[in-house]
């Protein structure tokens, strides 16, 4: 879509992956806390700030899936920033050895790691997606705000 007109049949496309990605997202993202909390003590306890910054991680985001699900205009650049953050914060937390939360000093298991790597993957392309969909819906690019 760089250097030519998003067409409207490619809009859609891109509000189709982005909410797809969205949905996915949210499902990755609880399937790996709830694998925090079966798992705590094979990974490590959990502090206090996990249960204090989980609620408003949950607002957070499904505010953000709500707006892209009602394809509101605001959703595609809010999903790319959450996405494109999600993604950094997975690997910094869990993948790095000098993270704060690294699994690597832990016994986490095969599906331990799947719960990092995956939701990173997929947070990283709704963030692209996101911030595609941003840009093919600019006023910049020829289109109305509310396509």
């Amino acid at each position: 879509m760089e250097g030519s007109m998003a067409t409207p049949a490619s809009i859609q496309r891109l509000w189709s992956l982005l909410i797809a990605t969205t949905v996915a997202y949210v499902a990755l993202v609880a399937a790996h806390d709830l694998d925090h909390i079966v798992n705590e003590g094979n990974l490590y306890d959990l502090p206090a700030f996990f249960w204090v910054l989980l609620p408003f991680q949950y607002a957070v985001i499904l505010g953000v899936a709500a707006l892209v699900i009602r394809r509101d205009r605001r959703g595609p650049l809010l999903a790319g920033v959450l996405g494109l953050l999600a993604a950094v914060l997975f690997v910094v937390l869990h993948a790095v050895p000098f993270g704060p939360a690294a699994y690597s000093d832990t016994d986490a298991g095969f599906v331990d790691w799947l719960l990092v790597f995956v939701p990173a993957a997929v947070s990283l392309y709704m963030g692209i997606t996101g911030l595609r969909l941003n840009a093919a819906l600019s006023p910049s690019a020829g289109h109305p705000a509310h396509v």
